[in-house]
């Protein structure tokens, strides 16, 4: 095909089959491996192919992947997409090499992508830490769009403690557009700091009522065991219900009602 948009469609659409959903999707994985690595006339499809390597969360994703890394392409987008593609694989060990990939030498294209696939791999590991502090080095990155993608790939990670970093570099920012994306930054880190100290404090009043329930549960079983008192006199049985005393002149009184006479 001399155009390459329907394989572009194609390469794209392939990444929506992931193997951990499925056993059957490993038939998606297979073929967008094969087609990272013998590539495509068009450095589009192949960018894209390789982004979608990663999303079906192929087990040879890293291994693929990195050798990509290396191809040079219109934009950078081979590098850029295939760094996205380890950033979408959860796979672990694609973390040090996505790190190693932000680099002043590196275009500001791969640079964008490398901070949100850094940030996507560290989410809820034992790597947040770390990646939380090269992001936020990333904050003085030479390109406002980088700068600009290090304080969102630090929204995601969802640290609080990232707040004053960013609160300096927006204080330092001349970029009228980095600026409002720091502040949005600043706005949605705190938002999550509130929500988490609410279900924070929501947990201590679960586990407080919990125990006062426990304890009350605990004193009603051994009264209990206890049995009534020595002088605790008998529950009086209940008398039957009398029955109404009919009224004189009444129905019940065995008389007859009174009837109208006919003159």
């Amino acid at each position: 095909m001399a155009n390459g948009s329907p394989r572009r469609a194609v390469a794209a659409a392939l990444g929506e089959f992931r193997v951990d959903f499925d056993p059957g999707n490993a038939r998606a994985a297979e073929a967008l491996e094969g087609w990272v690595q013998s590539g495509d006339v068009s450095c589009f499809v192949e960018a894209n192919a390789a982004m979608s390597l990663g999303r079906v969360r192929s087990p040879r994703a890293v291994e693929i992947l990195t050798p990509a890394l290396a191809r040079r392409a219109y934009m950078d987008v081979i590098r850029s997409r295939a760094l996205d593609g380890l950033g979408a694989s959860a796979d672990e060990s694609a973390y040090p090499i996505v790190e190693a990939a932000i680099t002043r030498a590196a275009s500001f294209q791969s640079r964008r992508a490398a901070v949100t696939a850094l940030a996507r791999l560290a989410e809820g590991t034992a790597d947040s830490r770390r990646a939380r502090e090269r992001l936020e080095a990333c904050l003085a990155d030479p390109d406002f769009r980088v700068r600009m993608d290090a304080a969102m790939a630090l929204v995601e990670i969802g640290d609080v403690r990232s707040i004053p970093a960013i609160e300096r570099a927006s204080a330092a920012e001349l970029d009228g557009r980095a600026k409002r994306r720091f502040r949005n930054a600043i706005i949605q880190l705190r938002e999550k700091g509130s929500g988490g100290e609410k279900l924070r404090k929501l947990g201590e009043e679960v586990e407080r009522l919990r125990g006062e329930s426990t304890r009350l549960r605990e004193r009603l079983e051994k009264l209990e065991a206890q049995g009534p008192g020595p002088g605790t006199p008998p529950a009086p049985d209940a008398s039957p219900a009398q029955s109404k005393r009919p009224r004189p002149g009444g129905h019940r009184a065995g008389r007859k009602p009174v009837t109208s006479r006919r003159r």
